[in-house]
């Protein structure tokens, strides 16, 4: 089973597809952080994020496992030289998060990432999350939702999780609502796989739904639609 979530940053898709990926018993598959991972290790290497060509270099040898344990989950990344690294909350940081959606701009690295994501995907099924999951990674996947918020909410979200993570080092509300309109404009106006709905794809407003709620809506969209396959059949 393939199931994708797209939507902007703070729109509930992470939250949203965690809990159906444990419900299903398919694995999570977050391609941000596949995204925020290369940024990391750019950022560590002091390349530039507009040296596409060094982006791709960097990233080609990659590969990704996608762990959970209990409540956690965590992105394998595996080196060239075997070794690895996992990360969690490190790739979570408003800096990694901006510098994420700036390399996912260029069509060359994106290329790279998604033949790795769709290599995960056949092999295992899984909830996929991410901008452009059910309209280029897998647009033949059974189960395609869009989530989006008002941005103002969805800062509120966002500021409210730097909270429990960060303390009072926590940017201020008014900090991540410009970043959050930041990420946005590089996410609907970057050439390669702009941020856009596909075609069939369930929208979902979650401005005004508890996270419960979201929850709720998607499973029974996927079971329904799951039952009509089954009758069709």
């Amino acid at each position: 089973m393939l199931v994708t979530i797209d939507g902007p940053a703070g729109s509930g898709k992470s939250t949203v597809a965690k809990r159906l990926a444990r419900n299903l018993k398919i694995p999570y598959i977050d391609t941000g952080a596949m995204y925020r991972s290369v940024a990391l290790f750019a950022m560590r290497s002091s390349i530039s994020l507009d040296d596409i060509d060094s982006l791709v270099t960097l990233a080609t040898p990659l590969e990704f496992e996608f762990l959970s344990k209990n409540d956690e989950f965590r992105i394998k990344v595996i080196k060239e030289t075997g070794e690895s690294e996992e990360f969690s909350s490190e790739i979570r940081t408003p800096e990694i998060a901006l510098a994420a959606s700036k390399i996912a701009q260029w069509a060359p690295l994106r290329a790279v990432l998604v033949s790795k994501q769709q290599a995960v995907g056949r092999q295992s099924g899984g909830v996929l999350e991410g901008r452009d999951a059910g309209t280029v990674i897998f647009p033949e996947a059974q189960h395609k939702f869009f989530l989006t918020a008002s941005a103002e909410v969805r800062a509120k979200r966002r500021h409210d999780e730097f909270e429990r993570k960060m303390g009072k080092s926590a940017p201020s509300l008014e900090q991540v609502l410009s970043e959050v309109n930041l990420r946005d404009q590089q996410d609907r106006e970057r050439k390669a796989s702009p941020l856009s709905p596909a075609p069939n794809a369930v929208i979902i407003d979650t401005s005004g739904l508890a996270e419960d709620e979201v929850f709720a809506i998607l499973l029974q969209q996927i079971q329904d639609s799951s039952l009509d396959r089954k009758l069709q059949s």
